[in-house]
């Protein structure tokens, strides 16, 4: 492992933290989105959009994060228990989503026993922007549970 990415590894696990934290400093923070380039959990400009949108002006949503809790994000595979699943399980995507594509998202339904896959048009952020398509989401998720959840 090279020295960057060693220095990566300590940032992410907060290696330096305590020392900071003992001295009074602040701890060290990520940035969550940034411009196409930038060091951030999503550097995309149509994530950027989205925030934008999603907070508005003056929104108490701040851009940063403790980088230790992306180490848990990183090991995040929900795919490694969807074989073992008894429920029914629907997975719906993006058909252009580049933060989570597509063909690894779908993984979880073919995994799963009882898995139902729905593709929608746009990209990760279209399911937040677009109202008409979110309707259509939503309308099949709830048709979802009708189909799967006994009546009340």
């Amino acid at each position: 492992m090279g020295q960057l990415a060693r220095r990566r590894t300590r940032h992410l696990r907060g290696g330096r933290r305590s020392g900071r934290h003992r001295r009074g400093r602040a701890n060290p923070l990520q940035r969550i989105r940034g411009a196409p380039g930038q060091l951030a959990v999503t550097a995309t400009a149509e994530a950027e959009q989205h925030i934008k949108t999603l907070s508005g002006a003056g929104g108490l949503w701040r851009n940063s994060v403790a980088p230790r809790s992306l180490l848990t994000l990183a090991r995040y595979r929900p795919g490694d228990a969807a074989a073992r699943l008894r429920m029914p399980l629907l997975v719906c995507i993006a058909a252009d989503d580049t933060e989570t594509p597509a063909e690894t998202t779908a993984s979880l339904a073919e995994r799963a026993p009882r898995g139902q896959l729905k593709v929608y048009p746009g990209t990760h952020f279209t399911f937040y922007n677009d109202p008409e398509l979110r309707e259509r989401v939503l309308d099949d998720q709830i048709a979802f549970f009708r189909r799967h959840l006994p009546p009340a």
